[in-house]
């Protein structure tokens, strides 16, 4: 240990307390967990979240994801590992695709059951969460394992893939993992009516462990102002996806999202290095909640 660890009380660096300081300070009775999968963290959060309401054993969970960027060394690791923009923008979706861009994030959000009347934004219709299995490497994306998730997803929400008009996805503007991403919802969105398809990341960089809720606030937000954020610098759409075939409309500029006569439903997909996949449906109008 260095001095600084060995002068540093045991709960101050803690992953096992990180969750628990805000419940103490509150004195929350509910299940409290810290959790690390990565890229996919926060959604993974939201996911047993939710859980949790359905089993009652809270009725009110708070969810939070953060990235904040303290020292050099996490841009030093992600450069090694070949991960980082060489241009420095983050292309999702494009043919230029080259890499993430960092970006830092507290994201944080609410679920209650039965809603709270003139405060609701939407509603979690159903969530999952998945592995890769064995990939051509750990840190490998599985469009297999991704297209099986989203499809449980929906089967178990009863809701029909042609009533899904918006897709935020991962999107972290890499040549292999976006294709992988694409061509696993056009398997499952392809051939239905056409699906808007966003990236947080081109705006606002990879915020990694706070990247699914960064994703979901905007798709909620998106709910609530009936419009569809655009995924930015993608000029040429990567040519390593049949566009045309996939069912998806990549929103390059804003969309309006009215609400029409049928509920809106989107949803929202978190990929973690780590190999753990997160997949969140929500519906427009109500809270999020069970």
């Amino acid at each position: 240990l260095s001095r600084l660890e060995a002068d540093t009380p045991i709960t101050a660096n803690h992953s096992g307390v990180l969750a628990s300081r805000l419940s103490y300070f509150l004195d929350l009775r509910g299940p409290v967990l810290a959790i690390n999968t990565a890229c996919s963290s926060g959604l993974v959060a939201l996911h047993e979240a939710w859980l949790s309401l359905r089993a009652g054993e809270c009725d009110v969970a708070v969810v939070a994801g953060a990235h904040v960027i303290t020292h050099p060394g996490a841009f030093d690791a992600m450069a090694d590992a070949g991960m980082l923009s060489g241009s420095g923008c983050c292309s999702a979706f494009g043919a230029a695709a080259d890499g993430m861009v960092p970006g830092e994030a507290v994201a944080v959000v609410v679920l209650q059951r039965g809603g709270v009347p003139g405060r609701s934004y939407g509603s979690v219709v159903a969530s999952g969460v998945n592995y890769d299995g064995r990939t051509n490497g750990i840190t490998a994306p599985s469009g297999e394992a991704q297209e099986s998730l989203i499809r449980g997803v929906l089967e178990r929400s009863g809701v029909s893939a042609d009533r899904v008009g918006h897709v935020v996805a991962h999107g972290t503007g890499t040549r292999l993992g976006d294709p992988v991403e694409v061509n696993a919802l056009g398997v499952v969105f392809g051939g239905g009516v056409s699906v808007a398809l966003s990236s947080v990341k081109s705006c606002l960089g990879h915020t990694q462990a706070a990247s699914g809720l960064v994703s979901l606030v905007s798709l909620v937000e998106g709910m609530r102002h009936e419009l569809i954020a655009p995924s930015i610098l993608c000029e040429c759409p990567s040519d390593y996806v049949d566009w045309d075939s996939s069912g998806l409309v990549l929103a390059r500029e804003g969309v309006a999202w009215p609400a029409g006569e049928g509920a809106r439903i989107g949803a929202v997909s978190a990929f973690g290095f780590s190999g753990t996949n997160a997949h969140v449906l929500l519906e427009a109008g109500t809270t999020l909640s069970s």
